[in-house]
């Protein structure tokens, strides 16, 4: 039987979360929602999560800038970072897991994303 995949939202912007944790939950992955950075980064440590949904702007800091931490920490996780606006300083992507998204943002693209990669993985499984 294959577990539950887990997926951390860290983005301020409520509808938003809403949004996501709804098409979340109707794929049958569980979801935990965090609105600060500082709060999101711990729910990250304990819940070991496989997708990482990272707003730039938040309240306490920018989640971009923790890019290399969320990547060292959770190196087979799948992280999209998503920007209200198209960004020069646009994290350096530095593999085939992370993502930057727009908003506003498409949940079909998430889709194409989501299931190409959880598809490569039950073929390496």
């Amino acid at each position: 039987m294959q577990r539950i995949k887990k997926i951390v939202i860290i983005d301020d912007e409520k509808d938003l979360c809403l949004l996501l944790q709804s098409y979340c939950i109707k794929n049958n992955y569980e979801v935990h929602i965090s609105h600060s950075l500082y709060e999101g980064l711990q729910i990250l440590n304990q819940v070991i999560p496989d997708v990482v949904f990272i707003d730039n702007n938040l309240p306490d800091g920018e989640g971009w800038g923790r890019f290399y931490d969320i990547q060292l920490l959770h190196p087979n996780c799948i992280l999209f970072f998503i920007s209200a606006y198209n960004s020069a300083k646009q994290p350096i992507i530095i593999n085939n897991n992370c993502f930057v998204l727009e908003k506003p943002i498409s949940i079909l693209e998430i889709e194409k994303h989501l299931q190409h990669f959880f598809k490569l993985e039950q073929l390496i499984i």
